[in-house]
Order: structure tokens, then C-alpha cells, then sequence
């Protein structure tokens, strides 16, 4: 969790709790923040951030403990919504949490020329970066869930608390699609991609060996795939 990130839950949290966008006001104080725990000093940490950087105190916070496989799929269901972490992205975790039928909001921020490697984002030219896209992509959600920078993945958790409509209607198709089999859960699918890559990868490695003993010269095992359909 990188500090613009964390900064950026905790406002959106702070604004849930004192009304601003609308909606419910009697759910105000039950916005909390759900995260796991990685020891005491961790938890000192972010408790610290939240009273000396954003003024407030740490109710909102719930730390978890890690927990055997189908507990940790079983709990997940009691969340709302998933913020996935642009700086590194939810990977397995991401997969559980969309099977489980919790959506997730992700925030892919690209590179520009004009972008600077020191800056804490854009994130989006680490692959690490872009799984959650991907991931919302595959199940049918890049277009409702993916954000392209810090203000709109702010306004999109408010969105999650405050509209509650849509929020259901984004639940539905998550379900919806899950029900349908979306390429993310497409095992079948998934195995036969897999195979075919396989069966090329082979085909290729063959390919070399005849042309070295053609020509007695070592050629490259790794080749790079400009064919957008073929690298898919």
C-alpha cells in the first residue's frame, strides 16, 4: 500500500462518514476500512498515519489475520467492495474476490513521455500494475471499475457507498457474468489457450533445432511476438 493510495481510502472514508455525495446518513460511522494485518508494528503504523496526517482516530480500521484457504474465500463474501493497490496489484486475491462476487475497483494509471520514474504514479508500466485491469477486463467489469487516475478511483469508491442502485446493479453483473461463464473462470477455455501454447512452444523449439544443424549457427530460444492475434 503505497502512501497516495492509502491517503486517497482515507479521504474517501472521512467523506463517507461527515455525508458529503448523499445517500444514507444513518450508515455514515458503519464505512470501515478492512485490511490484513502484518504484526503489531504495522497496525501501530497505519493507526499513527490516520491520527497525525488525517486528523482522525482508527475505528474505521479492522485488521485481519491470515486464515486457512476456505476461510479466507468464506469471509471474503462479508466484504462490500475490493480496493485493489495500483503499485502492485491483487492477483490471486483479485480472482477470489470476483469469484466470491465482491467487485473490485482498480486504478491502471499508463506512462506518458512526459511521466516522471520518480513519481509515485503512474504505476501502470509495471506488469504487476496492470493485473487488476485485466483481471475486471475478463469479467466483464473493465468499463464499470477500471479507473485511469487518483480522483476517479476516489469518486468511484464513493460511487460503491452512496449509489446504491448502481452498486446493486454492478453486484447483478458480476453475478451475472460469473453465472455465464466469463473468460476470468473460463476453465475450459483457459486449459485449451494453454495447450495451444504449449503445443507452439514445442513446434518452435523443433524449428530451431533443424535450422541449427541447417546451419551450424546458435539461433535464439526466446522470440518476440509482434502479432497481437498470435500473442494473445
Amino acid at each position: 500500500i503505497d502512501p497516495d493510495t492509502f491517503d486517497a481510502w482515507i479521504e474517501t472514508i472521512q467523506a463517507c462518514r461527515r455525508g458529503v455525495g448523499g445517500g444514507d446518513e444513518n450508515n455514515n460511522n458503519k464505512v470501515i476500512l478492512w485490511l490484513l494485518a502484518s504484526g503489531k508494528e504495522m497496525q501501530e503504523n497505519v493507526k499513527l498515519w490516520c491520527r497525525n496526517k488525517h486528523h482522525d482516530d482508527d475505528d474505521f480500521l479492522v485488521f485481519c489475520n491470515v486464515v486457512p484457504r476456505n476461510q479466507h474465500l468464506q469471509r471474503l463474501r462479508c466484504a462490500d467492495v475490493f480496493l485493489d493497490t495500483p503499485a502492485y496489484n491483487a492477483h490471486t486475491v483479485g480472482c477470489d474476490v470476483l469469484h466470491a462476487g465482491v467487485p473490485m475497483i482498480s486504478l491502471l494509471t499508463l506512462p506518458t513521455p512526459q511521466s516522471s520514474s520518480s513519481s509515485s504514479l503512474p504505476f501502470g508500466d509495471k506488469w504487476a500494475s496492470r493485473v487488476g485491469a485485466s483481471l475486471l477486463r475478463a469479467a466483464g467489469l473493465y468499463d464499470d471499475l477500471v479507473c485511469n487516475d487518483m480522483r476517479s478511483y476516489q469518486e468511484k469508491m464513493m460511487q460503491c457507498v452512496r449509489d446504491k442502485e448502481w452498486f446493486e446493479g454492478i453486484k447483478k453483473k458480476l453475478r451475472y457474468n460469473l453465472d455465464a461463464e466469463c473468460p476470468l473462470f473460463d476453465t475450459k477455455r483457459w486449459v485449451e489457450n494453454l495447450s495451444v501454447g504449449f503445443e507452439k512452444a514445442v513446434e518452435h523449439y523443433h524449428t530451431i533445432q533443424e535450422k541449427q544443424m541447417q546451419t551450424n549457427e546458435h539461433l535464439s530460444d526466446i522470440v518476440i511476438v509482434d502479432d497481437q492475434e498470435d500473442a494473445s
